[in-house]
């Protein structure tokens, strides 16, 4: 079937995304609420899912997800070689039917550890790729999702920039719709550089060639690397093509122990990334600006011992975390214009509140087994519609039979922002 495809820019979209937890495992309605409130706290925008080939992340935990304002991307990373790849077909119908738009697929191709030795032997490995990547990119197209290229490890076994240019190449030469409509991913790595590190990109940096960079020179090994890939769409495609960045603030390979950065140097730098991308007007100016085509920006959201997560496995805030929604308070809130003289503005007197199905009074339900976590956030509870139309936000336990649609849309008209959580 013929493919048509397009990119929908949005603009003005706010860039901030996170990394969810590095399985496929903590997707129960239980880890909903946790976590879904911890990510509106730090003003995520986007979230990357890690999805198994096999099963797939389940609608009721994307949808709240969605219905949040918060963009889901789900990475499939498979190996090149993998048979799992026939089973993925299903996954991506379902997962456009569900509301998803952007999925990745695979893993760090330009890693000889991705492939079996022989593989990796072939004469074009990245024609190999490209041959094992178009069929399903685009079963995912013709399913209504952007497909975003891989995200490769910068340098690596097979120079990432030397790779991504004929990957590139590969796919103007195979299905040029395709490449029209391709999202590229990068790994904004902090490592041990200068966090303005390869800023410019070759245009700046002329000097600098695969495996070797002059003491004189900077490379693409830093968190500025979209400038390096953005100057590669160009030179491929004739124009530059939109792009995520993904693992921002991450020491990559590096030991942020090592060479004299200590852990709280780590965290020190991952808050300055971390506030740049929440408010570019008040980026420091350690980090440069990023290209007008990012769309979004993945922090660590969650991991434990790690200086650049926000959150431990438990749901604890780390001090990275913890400094980061301090500065996110801080931020003056813009002055909304004034209601027309003789109108009042409806009053918000709660901030959040979680309407609880009648079933939860009578006992032990996956509903009550939850509150210690809600009642520790601060939020409201209870059983009552007419309270929850007083709250900004209203989280609604409980599928359609529960709690009608016609219900949802009648706290919404009163101004509230629904979610609804169903088991």
């Amino acid at each position: 079937r013929p493919i048509t495809l397009h990119f929908p820019f949005v603009q003005d979209a706010p860039m901030l995304g996170f990394h969810y937890f590095p399985d496929s495992e903590h997707y129960r309605n239980e880890d909903l609420v946790t976590w879904l409130p911890r990510l509106q706290a730090l003003g995520a925008r986007w979230i990357t899912l890690l999805s198994s080939p096999q099963r797939a992340i389940p609608e009721t935990f994307l949808r709240p997800l969605l219905e949040a304002g918060i963009q889901v991307v789900v990475h499939l990373p498979l190996r090149p070689e993998s048979p799992l790849q026939e089973e993925c077909p299903p996954l991506l119908e379902a997962y456009a039917r569900w509301g998803v738009r952007y999925v990745m697929l695979f893993e760090r191709p330009n890693q000889r550890a991705q492939w079996e030795s022989t593989d990796w032997a072939r004469f074009n490995v990245v024609r190999h790729f490209i041959q094992r990547l178009r069929p399903l990119a685009e079963q995912a197209a013709e399913n209504g999702l952007q497909v975003i290229f891989p995200p490769l490890e910068p340098g690596s076994d097979y120079w990432d920039t030397a790779f991504l240019r004929a990957a590139l190449e590969e796919i103007q030469a195979q299905s040029p719709a395709l490449l029209e409509s391709l999202v590229i991913s990068a790994l904004a790595h902090a490592g041990d550089n200068p966090l303005n590190w390869g800023a410019g990109g070759p245009e700046r940096w002329p000097g600098a060639r695969a495996y070797y960079t002059p003491p004189e020179e900077q490379d693409q090994c830093g968190f500025a690397i979209a400038d390096w890939y953005a100057a590669i769409t160009q030179a491929v495609c004739g124009h530059r093509l939109p792009m995520m960045l993904f693992e921002a603030g991450s020491p990559g390979g590096w030991n942020p122990s090592a060479d004299g950065l200590s852990t709280e140097s780590h965290r020190k730098r991952t808050l300055q990334l971390l506030q740049a991308v929440n408010t570019p007007q008040t980026a420091p100016a350690e980090v440069p600006p990023l290209p007008a085509e990012v769309l979004a920006c993945h922090f660590h959201a969650i991991g434990d011992n790690l200086p650049h997560a926000c959150y431990t496995s438990s749901g604890a805030p780390t001090p990275l975390g913890a400094r980061f929604l301090k500065q996110r308070k801080s931020i003056p809130v813009p002055a909304k214009k004034s209601a027309p003289q003789g109108k009042k503005p409806p009053a918000r007197p709660l901030k959040h509140y979680v309407l609880l199905p009648p079933e939860a009074r009578e006992g032990e339900t996956w509903h009550t087994r939850v509150l210690p976590v809600l009642l520790s956030m601060g939020v409201t509870i209870g059983f009552s519609a007419r309270e929850a139309a007083l709250a900004s936000q209203v989280t609604v336990l409980g599928d359609a039979q529960v709690f009608p649609d016609a219900l949802l849309e009648k706290l919404r008209a009163a101004g509230c922002r629904v979610v609804r959580l169903s088991g």
